[in-house]
């Protein structure tokens, strides 16, 4: 199939192009790539709430941020991701008040679990003193 010349020219810039070697919207830090999954799967409700306000793209730059920060949070907290996706705990549209107070619980809860986990298991030392 032959192409116009204009396709031709595009299609190799857009080969050349600087941006494609490096492309912004692919971040290389792990926690980034995870909080840039996990936004498009959050973005249509951002997106519904946003629209709600008087300025809709500053509001979902914001909705953006918060979620940005709220994921982060919980991450190096160590909560799982599935606790995270099945509580909607992420969610951009809670304000930071709840999200603190919802944090905590969070926290509190994984605590006790553990503290359950470590009381079922004996606890295995080396006997000091023994050949």
């Amino acid at each position: 199939m032959a192409t116009k010349g204009s396709d031709t020219a595009y299609m190799m810039l857009s080969k050349l192009s600087p941006l494609r070697a490096f492309p912004a919207s692919t971040p290389t830090d792990p926690l980034a790539r995870l909080v840039a999954k996990r936004w498009t799967e959050v973005s249509p409700w951002a997106l519904m709430a946003a629209r709600k306000a008087l300025d809709p793209a500053t509001s979902f730059a914001f909705y953006r941020e918060r979620h940005s920060t709220y994921l982060r949070r919980l991450l190096i907290a160590r909560v799982t991701l599935r606790t995270i996706r099945s509580r909607y705990l992420d969610d951009p549209t809670k304000p930071a008040a709840r999200f603190d107070q919802i944090f905590d619980e969070v926290l509190e809860r994984r605590r006790a679990t553990m503290a359950r986990q470590d009381r079922r298991r004996p606890h295995k030392h080396p006997q000091m003193g023994r050949t």
